[in-house]
């Protein structure tokens, strides 16, 4: 077999060159049952903080962040953002994969604030790094837009919007 492992004399005929996405082709992605084409195959039914790709370049990570233990203020507000900011930063909140996991968990109470959003890689620095982001973006854009997209407070019967 000849391959990069093998210990044949390397072969430099251009012709025999692999290309920049061999394997990573549309073929690649048939086979696969998670593509972003099929998100609620993730467990991210109601809320997600990104739309599906239709052919992903890159890989993202959904996770949602769960704030407890909030002052009780008006929903939404600058200032409620600025908490959740700080609690990013001094790294106290919880994360989940999913809404569902929340739920399986017992992860949230009526009155916990819920930020979901995407990652670029699945660890520790990165999704910490992404919800502060997020939550820095709203902030600056907060004159123009208070809609909050990608929140959702717990009520007593459940999620609101």
């Amino acid at each position: 077999m000849n391959n990069n492992f093998s210990n044949n004399a390397p072969n430099y005929n251009p012709n025999s060159l692999p290309t920049l996405n061999n394997g990573m082709d549309q073929t690649f992605y048939t086979n696969m049952d998670n593509t972003m084409d099929n998100t609620h195959n993730l467990g991210m039914n109601y809320l997600t903080a990104t739309t599906p790709l239709e052919s992903p370049l890159y890989t993202s990570f959904n996770y949602c962040m769960v704030f407890s233990n909030l002052p009780d203020q008006p929903w939404p507000s600058y200032n409620l953002l600025q908490q959740c900011l700080d609690k990013v930063r001094a790294r106290d909140a919880k994360i989940y994969s999913s809404t569902d996991a929340i739920q399986r968990y017992d992860g949230a109470k009526t009155g916990d604030l819920i930020l979901s959003f995407a990652a670029a890689a699945a660890t520790d620095g990165v999704i910490w790094t992404s919800a502060e982001g997020v939550i820095l973006h709203q902030m600056r854009y907060w004159d123009r837009d208070r809609r909050m997209s990608g929140w959702a407070l717990v009520g007593e019967f459940g999620l609101a919007r």
